[in-house]
């Protein structure tokens, strides 16, 4: 038996397990369903935020190594949303429906899903907590702008958003939030001991954020044409992890940990957060919501491969 299986056994398992945990504590109604709404509510504005700082602020992150990490995201995710839009035009799809396919094409669940694994397969390596942590920024930057945009050009009505609004809760976002403190940490002199506290609520955010993730889950949503979220799926799940591989080796040289960061990134499933802004847009909800249960249904397949490489 090679080696790394039992590393990539010791890494997804517990992430399945807390994942499914999550989805049965909901669907078996163990739990009141207010209870998955806070706990998320918990994590987003508390527990996240802190782990970010926490990895963030003990690291001493090097912006300039962290870079080609960055643009290498960047590229790949800009080169799912060149083949979805050309892949849009080409399948018989409606308006929302297109909107729809090329925002579950790039949109990955990075906080909830990519940060853990990657904690738990690096673990004890901190430089890569902070590399990931620090590549959180633009990429939740990206996505929110990318989304919008999109889901604006492809809503069934026309949508007008205040740029004032829209900067506003970029902005206010805790995930950035907890970046950029983080970040302003990592260059000053601060005590180990002060980010005790925000390693705590961290290590409470990674399983407590898979639970959710499951809890989030819901099959009867996996229903109706399967073609269109079975598109975004393969771009998500497939083409853009191997994009940036391919960018991240020949244009930037990364190095195999490195390769391995970012691909576990553009792997993860599409975002739940898809679903939530496809109403708020007038967007395809049914196609969101399908895209989000498939992709997360085969997500361990490629994140597997990537680990084993």
């Amino acid at each position: 038996m090679s080696p790394i299986i039992p590393v990539i056994f010791a890494t997804l398992s517990p992430v399945i397990l807390l994942i499914v945990l999550g989805f049965f504590l909901r669907e078996k109604n163990f739990l009141p369903e207010t209870f998955f709404t806070q706990l998320n509510k918990l994590n987003y504005f508390i527990g996240l935020p802190s782990l970010l700082i926490a990895k963030l602020g003990g690291a001493g992150t090097n912006l300039g190594a962290v870079l080609p990490l960055i643009m290498s995201l960047i590229a790949a995710t800009f080169f799912a949303v060149i083949i979805s839009v050309m892949i849009a035009y080409l399948v018989k799809s409606d308006k929302a429906e297109k909107g729809a396919l090329i925002h579950a094409s790039f949109r990955g669940n990075l906080a909830y899903l990519g940060l853990p694994i990657i904690i738990y397969f690096f673990e004890g390596k901190t430089e890569l907590h902070g590399f990931a942590a620090i590549c959180l920024a633009p990429l939740i930057l990206l996505y929110n702008t990318l989304a919008v945009f999109f889901l604006i050009i492809f809503s069934k009505k026309e949508q007008k958003i205040s740029p004032k609004i829209f900067i506003g809760k970029l902005i206010t976002n805790p995930l950035l939030i907890g970046c950029a403190i983080g970040t302003c940490l990592s260059y000053s002199s601060i005590s180990p001991i002060a980010l005790k506290p925000f390693e705590l609520v961290g290590e409470f955010a990674l399983p407590s954020a898979l639970i959710a993730l499951g809890a989030s889950l819901r099959l009867d949503r996996l229903k109706g044409k399967l073609l269109l979220p079975g598109i975004a799926s393969v771009i998500k799940l497939i083409i853009t992890p191997l994009a940036g591989y391919l960018i991240g080796f020949y244009i930037f040289n990364l190095s195999a940990d490195h390769l391995k960061l970012i691909m576990i990134f553009l792997a993860t499933p599409t975002a739940v957060a898809s679903f939530v802004l496809a109403e708020q847009m007038d967007s395809d909800t049914d196609l969101a919501a399908t895209s989000i249960v498939l992709s997360a249904l085969l997500c361990f397949i490629p994140i597997a491969i990537i680990l084993a490489l």
